[in-house]
């Protein structure tokens, strides 16, 4: 099943950890490593629900403060 990243409205829109994945063109353990690097942005967590801010991971990859 393929995921439709042109189902994020906005970078800022929060992603499912597949479609931050995907946006990236990364797989889901790349995006969980890099969620453990200094400075990377945390995601959102609701219980088992996580959700990470596209806008706020290309600053990061840019090196950019979020």
């Amino acid at each position: 099943m393929s995921l439709n990243v042109k189902q994020l409205q906005t970078p800022e829109t929060p992603a499912k950890p597949a479609q931050a994945a995907e946006y990236f063109g990364i797989t889901r353990q790349t995006l969980w490593r890099w969620s453990k690097e200094d400075g990377f942005p945390q995601p959102l967590k609701r219980g088992r629900v996580v959700r990470y801010n596209i806008a706020a991971i290309e600053a990061w990859l840019n090196g950019e403060v979020a």
